[in-house]
């Protein structure tokens, strides 16, 4: 995909577009699954807190893991034949409909504030993968050029999944550590800098 985005030749065969074709619905139905699971993780994490490791246990992630590959599959198999759409998104908005019902049942500000960086990181990458697609595939055609269809495919298919494990990671207390620290001396060069 980026060879052809650089070079102006752009053949590909039939069989070699529906291959790409398949693996990328595979992939981002997938993807779209994943972050839904993700999501019913976060709830029992607010709900439950407590039974969150017997409820999430590890052969539950498994078969959860599993059933999202399942369905990528299953979806891109559909598509491929009968290349119909599937909604995949209401499953997501569901589960955000049980988290905000989860957080506002929570009585005290510490604990909305805890249930909500929780699933802060969660809600963060379900906003870039979905606001890059909303504003791919929902913008005016008069309003859309070539350059820019090109920079929001390459920003959803390369840079969001590039962005998800630094999303992820920054709940882990030695990465804010490391990352505070990082900013401190990125801002004591630059004020020095600056009074030179």
């Amino acid at each position: 995909m980026l060879v052809n985005f650089v070079t102006e030749k752009n053949v590909i065969t039939y069989p070699e577009c529906m291959a790409q074709f398949y693996f990328f619905c595979v992939f981002g139905v997938a993807e779209c699954y994943m972050l839904a699971v993700m999501a019913y993780d976060r709830y029992v994490a607010i709900s439950n807190p407590l039974l969150y490791n017997v409820i999430m246990s590890y052969q539950v992630c498994l078969w959860m893991i599993a059933g999202v590959y399942g369905m990528g599959f299953l979806s891109a198999t559909a598509y491929a034949i009968f290349m119909i759409r599937l909604l995949f998104s209401m499953t997501i908005l569901s589960s955000y409909i049980f988290i905000i019902v989860s957080i506002l049942n929570i009585h005290s500000t510490g604990g909305r504030r805890k249930a909500f960086s929780t699933c802060s990181s969660h809600i963060l990458a379900v906003a870039i993968f979905y606001g890059s697609l909303t504003f791919m595939y929902l913008q005016p055609p008069s309003v859309s050029s070539l350059v820019q269809s090109k920079l929001s495919s390459v920003f959803y298919t390369i840079v969001v999944p590039m962005l998800n494990p630094m999303i992820y990671s920054l709940r882990n207390k030695d990465v804010n550590v490391a990352l505070k620290k990082i900013i401190q001396k990125v801002y004591f060069h630059t004020t020095k800098n600056d009074f030179h």
